[in-house]
């Protein structure tokens, strides 16, 4: 499935990005060390489970932030955050030859995990991952639900 996306903080960012009212601000500063190891950023018109935009990860060489594209949905990652779901669609460049989560090295997800559990000072704990079938439906739900409540 190709989806659009925003990202709002570039792979190697030392601090988080969010867009508000069109203009991207600082979120926080990443603890020394930290960097983000993936895009990060949001699918837009939709609605995830924390009332937020679905927040999307995008794999693969840096983006610019504020940047739109069109990426391929390959799976989910499970998360609670301060004990409220906070999933995120993993994607991939278009071209990319990766289809599903199964297909990333057990590495790469292990580095994901560890990131998201640990870049900022909160109770988040990554609860695993879901193919893209699952990231799918997901991701339609959360536009349907955005519809709705534009409707």
């Amino acid at each position: 499935m190709i989806i659009e996306v925003c990202i709002e903080t570039k792979k190697g960012a030392t601090e988080k990005r969010e867009l508000r009212d069109g203009q991207l601000v600082l979120d926080k500063k990443l603890p020394a060390g930290y960097k983000f190891p993936v895009n990060y950023g949001f699918v837009p018109n939709t609605i995830s489970g924390d009332g937020d935009a679905y927040d999307v990860i995008l794999l693969g060489p840096a983006v610019k932030a504020g940047q739109r594209c069109k990426v391929k949905l390959i799976g989910l990652m499970r998360m609670l955050d301060e004990a409220k779901e906070d999933y995120k669609a993993i994607c991939v460049p278009r071209d990319s030859k990766l289809k599903d989560i199964s297909d990333l090295k057990e590495k790469e997800l292990g580095s994901m995990k560890y990131f998201f559990e640990h870049y900022k000072i909160s109770h988040t704990l990554v609860m695993g991952f879901s193919d893209v079938k699952k990231a799918e439906r997901a991701v339609k739900l959360a536009a349907l639900k955005f519809r709705q409540a534009k409707a």
